[in-house]
């Protein structure tokens, strides 16, 4: 970003921008996603958006980033209330838990893997992975010490 909002009404004002950039992403795609299709649909003018955000990529990083935090913490907060599945359940609550997580956004997550290109997924998908094996280990860990 660059400029970080102090006041509440210019954090307001990056969040209708950020809402307003995933609204475009997911109805007008990748391709034609602009800063100035952005402020229309934000109700701002272009150089409001430039106070906060130097280009559309700027504004997609954040976009991304936030959907991929999200199913990260959704994952994370349902495997949390399975502690006590062990076994063949166990691995269906992972799996169960990451497919809520991806789903609860269906339509940005179209557009984030079909439209994209793969480089702005990369690391994002690699953190998501990383994060979901290491709370599955630590998940099924807990679980065999339930069975002793």
């Amino acid at each position: 970003m660059r400029k970080t909002p102090t006041q509440a009404r210019s954090r307001a004002t990056v969040e209708r921008i950020l809402e307003a950039g995933r609204q475009v992403l997911v109805e007008d795609g990748y391709e034609t996603f602009s800063t100035n299709r952005v402020a229309v649909a934000a109700g701002i003018s272009p150089g409001s958006l430039y106070q906060y955000f130097s280009d559309k990529a700027s504004i997609l990083d954040i976009v991304i980033s936030r959907y991929w935090d999200d199913v990260s913490e959704r994952t994370a907060s349902a495997l949390a209330l399975q502690t006590s599945t062990v076994g063949t359940p166990a691995i269906r609550s992972v799996a169960d838990a990451l497919l809520a997580g991806l789903e609860q956004d269906p339509a940005l997550l179209r557009v984030l893997t079909e439209e994209l290109p793969a480089s702005r997924n990369r690391d994002r998908h690699a953190a998501l992975v990383n994060r979901v094996r290491d709370l599955t280990a630590a998940y099924l860990r807990a679980g065999e010490g339930d069975e002793s």
